[in-house]
């Protein structure tokens, strides 16, 4: 999974790379436009919750028991947040 923000948004970036860093993740890296990333390791997991919500056209959908699935309040906030379309 590739986590990319603006450079207005870094220290957001680095905040998720701390958090994420258990799972494995790259360094972050520059990238073009005044971009920043980084990426996890290639894992199931991922791939399973990017399955159960994101639809096949790519629409980000709200699952009825996302209470369930989110937990905690920063994950729900960062999934509201986080809507995969940066890119310039």
């Amino acid at each position: 999974m590739e986590f990319k923000y603006s450079d207005r948004y870094f220290e957001y970036l680095r905040g998720l790379h701390r958090s994420l860093f258990p799972l494995g993740v790259g360094k972050i890296c520059a990238h073009q436009n005044k971009q920043h990333r980084f990426y996890t390791k290639s894992l199931v997991e991922i791939g399973v919750l990017r399955s159960i919500f994101y639809r096949f056209d790519g629409l980000k959908i709200i699952l009825g028991n996302i209470e369930d699935l989110l937990i905690d309040p920063l994950s729900l906030a960062i999934w509201y947040m986080a809507d995969g379309t940066l890119d310039y």
